[in-house]
């Protein structure tokens, strides 16, 4: 069974793909991926929030309301998507490749979710920094790797892998596939890393 992030970009690749190919019009590209965008984000929140043991009707105001300017946010950047694919589509020669490549890179806005679902859900449960599988890291991602704090404290200090844009993590939070694991493991001793309190 396909995971939740890989649902969400093969969501979106198959709505570059029909721009692409002309099979769909604009407004069924548009619809397609605010569709793709409300479900998908939806499900990554309910998923990092579930790991606090918390489900989508223990979700309070304040959660909702991030979450709906996640959506809000992926939103805005459908119609200057729309115009390039339209740009670039088969009939004027274009390729499809590096199209899917920023569609790959807007799904990664899945674990950002999940991670910000942990944050708030999560409220004093300990979550650890785990490096993601890219091949090389960025320094602040390397000091922060095994970090293990509360939630809360993730929380206030504005820290949160992958999400864009961060000028507190060297790759900007939109290179990094980093994320945040709940853990039963002892408390990092000490405040954050130097340079990365509140």
């Amino acid at each position: 069974m396909a995971s939740g992030i890989d649902n969400y970009r093969s969501g979106i690749r198959a709505a570059f793909r029909g721009l692409w190919l002309d099979v769909l019009s604009y407004d069924q590209f548009f619809d397609t991926l605010t569709i793709t965008i409300t479900n998908g984000l939806t499900r990554a929140w309910n998923e990092g929030a579930a790991d606090c043991g918390m489900t989508p009707e223990d979700r309070t105001a304040e959660e909702q309301k991030e979450l709906m300017q996640a959506i809000y946010n992926e939103y805005s950047f459908i119609d200057r998507m729309a115009t390039d694919i339209e740009a670039h589509n088969r009939a004027q020669g274009g390729k499809l490749e590096p199209l899917l490549a920023r569609g790959d890179l807007w799904a990664m806005r899945y674990q950002d979710v999940a991670n910000r679902a942990r944050t708030l859900a999560c409220g004093d449960q300990k979550l650890e920094w785990v490096l993601g599988m890219t091949k090389k890291h960025c320094e602040t991602c390397l000091r922060l790797a095994g970090v293990i704090k509360r939630a809360s404290q993730w929380e206030a200090t504005g820290l949160h892998p992958q999400m864009p844009p961060n000028e507190r993590l060297e790759c900007g939070g939109w290179r990094c596939l980093c994320t945040f694991r709940v853990t039963k493991l002892k408390a990092s001793p000490g405040p954050m890393p130097h340079g990365f309190r509140g």
